[in-house]
């Protein structure tokens, strides 16, 4: 596969029509008028060395003042040009070409050019946290240049095979940025994590650390076609519970509140009078960790008892959701999708027999949990199982003293517990910390048929290869059990019933800046 110098003309038309059907089909024009959110915690600024994290509330925002290269199609997602119109690897996967949108200002009135996404990765790979930046990047990035005005070539240090999907991936943060001279002016300035000019539909107007972030229209945004709103003000609110979200809704006072659990998801149903929409996502919202440093979690017979003692679906059901949210694989879409591989069946039974032939003994062994409402029912869940299949385990609810369960596992405190893990964006780059020398190998699991996988699915570069090798490293997670799924994580979103533009996708950006007043 060769390395573009240029993006054909065909190509380009082509992605442009796909973008305006797309927005047409998507984004109705609205009324304007101003829309009032919930976020759950305040996002921390808009520089990211200032504030290097991908939080919830961070997301939301910044990709309604920056927009997207690309964004996943709410119907397939499949990625959808936005700033960008194409992404073109070269033969070693080493180099990527990106051709941007000819046209697009940002909010100051500045051309958005290759040059502004040089000096961008050029500052951020100069900070301290230049390590985080790389690593969200899928491989190591080294360099970023512009051997074009509108072309930006991304130069990885080993093969970056997933990079066009982490292209439109709204976790990686680090895609939005300010424009050049608007950079130049402000870098030294004491007040720039509340300050940016990115080329997204909306401008800031005002931010009240821990209240509210308030964005209004940006006069020069390239496709006012998808941009419906006057204003959105978010509101930083991590205390009220569900009922009281409810009625500030019923007051007028909230539009919209992501919700998260099928447990808050059910309870906002119950009035029937919002709209309640729901997501899974290619991510565990629970899954079973082993350290298999501690007896007698070392052997895979033992753990494939206590897998087979678990009812996933009974689980899901009590988490408020059903069947279709069982977790088997890292992804639910036809694309990498594994046929023939499953893990244990639920086996009461089965497990009980095993473990009576090896005479386990579990007194000392804890079932550690994070402090959240579905992860505690959920460890309580698979106590009361484990107990009917004979198996008496305790259940640690982590404390504000241990710091945090991620924590008590690298310390090799925790034998066993539940948490979420992902999201997963692309197979190439999914999972591979659980290979024997990983840094990231926080659970010490030391597999050679997990590092034979992992090693097949690095050297994997088209598509047909890098699904083989997936799904070959799929059944191998099945047969050594390094952890096991229990329930897919799940996103909510409660609305007015005035509200529409809503098109959950699976991705972390809702997309508060696409909604509008019907």
């Amino acid at each position: 596969m060769k390395l573009l110098q240029g993006v054909p003309l065909l190509a380009v038309l082509l992605a442009v029509l796909a973008c305006a059907n797309e927005a047409a089909a998507e984004h109705p024009v609205g009324q304007g008028g101003r829309l009032n959110v919930r976020v759950l915690d305040d996002f921390g600024g808009f520089d990211h060395i200032l504030a290097p994290h991908a939080g919830l509330a961070r997301l939301q925002i910044l990709f309604a003042v920056h927009d997207r290269l690309f964004e996943p199609s709410p119907r397939t997602g499949k990625p959808i040009p936005r700033l960008a119109l194409s992404a073109t690897p070269g033969d070693d996967f080493k180099r990527w070409r990106v051709a941007l949108r000819s046209g697009v200002r940002f909010s100051n009135g500045e051309k958005l050019t290759a040059d502004a996404y040089v000096q961008h990765f050029e500052r951020l790979l100069d900070s301290e946290y230049a390590r985080r930046f790389r690593a969200v990047m899928g491989a190591p990035l080294k360099k970023v240049t512009a051997p074009g005005k509108l072309l930006v070539e991304f130069q990885f240090s080993s093969p970056n095979p997933g990079f066009r999907a982490i292209l439109g991936y709204g976790g990686t943060y680090v895609w939005s940025l300010n424009a050049p001279a608007f950079m130049a002016r402000n870098r030294a300035h004491p007040g720039l994590a509340g300050k940016s000019a990115g080329a997204g539909p909306f401008r800031i107007a005002a931010w009240e650390q821990g209240k509210r972030v308030v964005l209004k229209r940006n006069p020069n945004y390239w496709d006012p076609s998808a941009q419906h709103l006057d204003e959105i003000t978010y509101h930083v609110l991590d205390g009220p519970d569900l009922g009281e979200i409810l009625r500030r809704m019923g007051r007028g006072e909230l539009d919209a509140a992501m919700i998260s659990g099928d447990a808050a998801i059910q309870a906002a149903l119950k009035p029937g009078r919002f709209s309640v929409y729901r997501r899974t996502l290619d991510q565990f919202g629970a899954a079973l960790g082993f350290n298999r440093t501690i007896a007698p979690l070392g052997d895979p017979v033992v753990r494939l008892a206590l897998a087979q003692a678990i009812d996933r679906r009974a689980i899901a059901r009590g988490l408020g959701g059903g069947d279709g949210d069982v977790a088997e694989q890292l992804f639910q879409g036809r694309r990498w999708r594994c046929r023939d591989a499953g893990y244990p069946a639920f086996d009461p039974d089965g497990a009980r027999n095993i473990l009576a032939a090896l005479d386990v003994d579990f007194a000392r062994t804890v079932l550690w949990t994070e402090d959240t409402p579905t992860l505690r029912r959920a460890a309580q869940l698979i106590q009361a199982m484990w107990a009917k299949a004979g198996i008496a385990i305790g259940v640690h609810v982590v404390t504000a003293k241990e710091r945090s369960l991620t924590y008590q596992i690298v310390a090799g405190r925790a034998a066993l517990w539940i948490q979420p893990k992902g999201p997963f964006v692309h197979p190439s780059i999914s999972d591979l910390a659980l290979h024997s020398g990983a840094a990231q190998n926080i659970t010490r699991l030391r597999s050679h048929k997990i590092d034979t996988a992992i090693a097949r699915l690095r050297g994997a570069r088209s598509e047909k290869d890098i699904r083989a090798a997936h799904c070959g490293f799929e059944r191998v997670k099945t047969e050594v059990l390094p952890y096991l799924p229990v329930k897919r994580g799940v996103i909510g979103l409660i609305t007015r019933n005035n509200i529409g533009g809503v098109a959950l996708t699976g991705d972390p950006v809702i997309g508060y800046h696409r909604m509008f007043r019907k």
